[in-house]
């Protein structure tokens, strides 16, 4: 009996039904009504009738700040845009928000989030998305019209609550899905395929082009670029793995769910090889020892745990004691496989504090944030271009001297072998050449060798 009366009270308690303390057995069943339908993604609105009882039925209540009147009777919204807040809480919608205030209030309040960017075009994309997707004149049109459709000072979710009768969180609810449902736009550029079916595509990242937007509303990224080559009835396609903004080489994106849990599980799994072809600086004494040519084809095993800097944003990494706290597991077989003793003097003057230079093969078993840039830094051959962990050279490269040169996977749907490949880049290319640096014959198979090491064949490599 006591079961049944606390699953009564929960139901209740999740559909925003008041319950009084004092309740006898006979009188529970006149209280709580039958479970509503489903909600529509299309229709998440209530119809209900003024009074206490409806906003009871949708979950309207008096909130501090809301700026509600008598019960049942709203303010215009016009009195309620941006109501005092509490720090650290969501300007549009009153939610306490911690580190993912940005995601969170892009897909809440992107117009607050960037009012430059939103009255530059954004605003415009998503009353395009709302005109094609949204029944006219339904509930769920209504909203979204009424939150984005005014220029300048528009309502906020609170001021929405109360002018339509809503409860917060089907407000919030509905906005979040209708941003959430807008794809990203289209960009019309060039972008090189290097394998693609029906189940996965992979494209040769350029260098400086992010891999996905800074905003879903936003271009300029291989994901936009994307989308335009898979035309506009194809599905958004996932990365299934990342590379940093100024790093080009092999990127995998998923076309469908399925796919994109079975390439990202052989991700967390350690089963995929990775080789990167990195331009670096010669420093230490064991990395000179490596270096010089009787040392190239030798695979050097760096063991040497990640963790973040403090205070200094979420991007800084360093290497440290495993013992330290936030350490996490990460080693990496470095080969070098062409040297320079000393610079060419034409380009000795761009190279700042750079005497000699190599071209190293880095096999990562972990895909941790900046692992092969620092693992190379630990190593005594840190990568030139990197502002973070190596020597500056703007006018070599103009960015570090990382790609990602080879990927080997297992295919999610057929379950064969795919050796992924991505040529040097051309600026890769020049620079290599100003430096007189030769390219090995079968850098390839010098690649896979090397990520083979690192996944199957290093003692060191433990987890």
């Amino acid at each position: 009996m006591m079961m049944m009366v606390l699953a009564i009270l929960l139901v209740g308690r999740l559909h925003g039904f008041a319950v009084p303390a004092s309740y006898s057995r006979g009188h529970l069943t006149s209280i709580i009504p039958p479970l509503p339908a489903p909600r529509s993604p299309h229709l998440m609105m209530a119809t209900t009738r003024p009074g206490k009882r409806a906003a009871a039925a949708t979950g309207t209540r008096r909130r501090r700040g809301a700026g509600q009147g008598s019960a049942g009777t709203a303010l215009p919204a016009q009195q309620l845009r941006h109501a005092p807040l509490p720090e650290g809480c969501c300007p549009s919608c009153d939610q306490k928000l911690g580190k993912s205030r940005a995601r969170h209030m892009a897909f809440c309040c992107p117009d607050l989030l960037d009012p430059d960017g939103w009255g530059a075009g954004d605003r415009d994309t998503v009353l395009r998305h709302a005109q094609r997707s949204l029944q006219r004149g339904s509930a769920q049109e209504q909203l979204i019209t009424r939150r984005f459709g005014a220029r300048g000072d528009a309502p906020t979710q609170q001021a929405l609550c109360a002018s339509m009768s809503l409860s917060p969180r089907r407000v919030r609810d509905t906005i979040a899905s209708f941003l959430h449902s807008i794809p990203p736009p289209a960009e019309h550029k060039p972008l090189s395929i290097l394998y693609e079916d029906r189940h996965m595509v992979v494209v040769n990242k350029p260098a400086g082009l992010p891999v996905t937007p800074s905003h879903r509303l936003r271009t300029g990224s291989v994901l936009n670029r994307l989308v335009a080559h898979l035309g506009p009835r194809a599905k958004v396609p996932a990365p299934v793995h990342r590379l940093d903004l100024n790093t080009s080489g092999v990127l995998i994106f998923a076309k469908s769910s399925y796919s994109a849990t079975a390439l990202m599980q052989q991700f967390e799994r350690r089963s995929v090889r990775k080789a990167y072809a990195a331009l670096c600086a010669v420093e230490s004494p064991a990395a000179q020892e490596g270096a010089n040519p009787d040392g190239i084809g030798t695979t050097h095993i760096v063991d040497a745990p990640i963790c973040r800097v403090s205070d200094s944003g979420s991007c800084v990494r360093r290497t440290c004691g495993e013992l330290e706290p936030g350490a996490q597991t990460a080693q990496t077989a470095l080969r070098v496989v062409a040297v320079r003793g000393e610079l060419p003097s034409g380009v000795a003057s761009d190279c700042p504090g750079i005497s000699s230079a190599c071209l190293v093969l880095a096999a990562p078993r972990q895909g941790r944030t900046h692992q092969v840039r620092l693992h190379c830094c630990a190593f005594g051959v840190p990568l030139i271009g990197d502002d973070l962990y190596g020597h500056l050279a703007p006018a070599l490269m103009g960015r570090h001297g990382l790609h990602a040169l080879s990927l080997r996977c297992v295919h999610p749907a057929s379950g064969d072998t795919l050796d992924l490949f991505a040529p040097l880049p051309e600026d890769m290319s020049d620079a290599l050449l100003a430096l007189r640096l030769e390219v090995p014959s079968g850098l390839r198979e010098l690649a896979e060798a090397v990520s083979h090491r690192a996944v199957n064949e290093s003692p060191l490599l433990h987890e």
